[in-house]
């Protein structure tokens, strides 16, 4: 039980990473592009 348990802890961990990695990823986007409207 406690090898499966590290491993949800680790899955947990992996996609809590990959979920602020893509919200990280779409705010930077759309900074970006916020920016390229203003100097249009």
């Amino acid at each position: 039980m406690r090898s499966i348990g590290h491993e949800s802890l680790f899955f947990y961990y992996v996609s809590f990473a990959a979920f602020i990695s893509l919200l990280v990823y779409v705010f930077a986007l759309k900074g970006h592009r916020s920016v390229l409207d203003d100097e249009a």
